[in-house]
């Protein structure tokens, strides 16, 4: 009858494995896995019935009492091996899940543990301490990655007037913090396993469009380029004037500027975005003073001769990264963007 028991238990056993990617907090449903009446002779007993593992690590579990002979079987195997040495159950954590193994002896007692294989017993994150930017007051986002933790992850914000939190859309290994108005805020994040972090946030208003991970992201790139918003003027200039021009008996030349680029036919620009100055600048770190900015869109000019606010933020290897902006005192609208360019 116990046999018949038991296998009637692992007919209606539930499991789950899961890669790295697809960690989540675990259903507790897989837990309820019926158990066999035990009668008769020494109880069958393990030191723990929940037993937790790292995966590609092993973990040794004692049998408390039993009749011997003990044999162990897994039910998933694809998620856990294990082996019986002695009294001492040994189970290694092959992939990410949750299963059960059942162990029995000689006087056919059964006992189920339940084994989960997590990823991690410490949750990391990129930064503890966070100061976010309000760009002339209005509006950011940052990202925060997990360096290390086990899915599943639940996040907290102690204030959301200060921060909001959210996981990445594309990407559940990373925060979008929103950064709403100037203050502190602490903001916590937690597996599925209970492991948590948090992280210190302070936000302030700044007089500049750019946060200090935009400059940073700015500074690592290397290509060429003429930004401004999501418009790169250096393709315009290099690939889409080219290619509405060849072909159609029109000659054109490069126009070049202190410092920015521009495409002339005969006379006329038809993209242009340039920072002028009524005398040369140097390329040293800083801003410079007296610089005007136009930017011209297929012949219609966009901002013509207004004053800009242009800052060098890297100059080495023979180019130079510079970012500049414009605000409209009458309708309070920013315009921003960066070079880079060779000197």
């Amino acid at each position: 009858m116990k046999k018949f028991l038991y296998m009637m238990c692992l007919g209606i056993v539930g499991f789950a494995s899961c890669s790295e990617e697809e960690l989540k907090r675990p259903d507790s449903s897989l837990w309820e896995v019926a158990q066999t009446e035990q009668t008769g002779g020494p109880q069958l007993k393990v030191e723990e019935d929940f037993v937790g593992v790292i995966k590609s690590e092993t973990k040794q579990v004692q049998i408390v009492e039993g009749a011997g002979d003990y044999r162990v079987m897994v039910l998933d195997p694809d998620i856990v091996e294990a082996s019986v040495e002695g009294n001492t159950i040994i189970v290694k954590g092959k992939n990410y899940g949750q299963t059960e193994i059942v162990v029995s002896d000689k006087e056919g007692h059964y006992k189920n543990i339940k084994l989960d294989v997590y990823k991690t017993d410490r949750l990391e994150l990129a930064s503890e301490q966070l100061d976010l930017a309000l760009p002339f007051g209005k509006p950011s986002e940052s990202i925060l990655d997990i360096i290390s933790g086990n899915g599943g992850y639940t996040l907290s914000s102690s204030d959301k007037d200060v921060v909001t939190v959210a996981l990445a859309a594309d990407n559940p290994e990373r925060i979008v913090i929103s950064a709403k108005s100037a203050g502190k805020a602490e903001i916590t994040v937690t597996d599925y396993k209970g492991l948590s972090a948090k992280v210190q946030v302070n936000v302030t208003v700044t007089d500049t469009p750019f946060t200090e991970q935009q400059i940073e992201a700015i500074k690592s790139e290397t290509e060429v380029k003429y930004m401004l918003g999501t418009d790169n003027y250096w393709n315009l200039i290099d690939s889409s004037v080219r290619q509405t021009l060849s072909g159609s008996g029109f000659s054109f030349d490069f126009v070049h500027y202190n410092p920015g680029y521009g495409i002339q036919y005969r006379g006329r620009q038809y993209y242009l975005l340039v920072v002028t100055f009524d005398k040369k600048i140097d390329y040293t770190l800083g801003k410079k003073e007296g610089g005007k900015l136009y930017v011209k869109n297929n012949k219609v000019f966009i901002l013509q001769g207004v004053d800009c606010t242009f800052e060098v933020i890297q100059h080495k290897d023979g180019k130079v990264w510079a970012t500049f902006y414009h605000v409209d005192q009458k309708s309070g609208d920013v315009y921003s963007g960066y070079m880079i360019f060779k000197e």
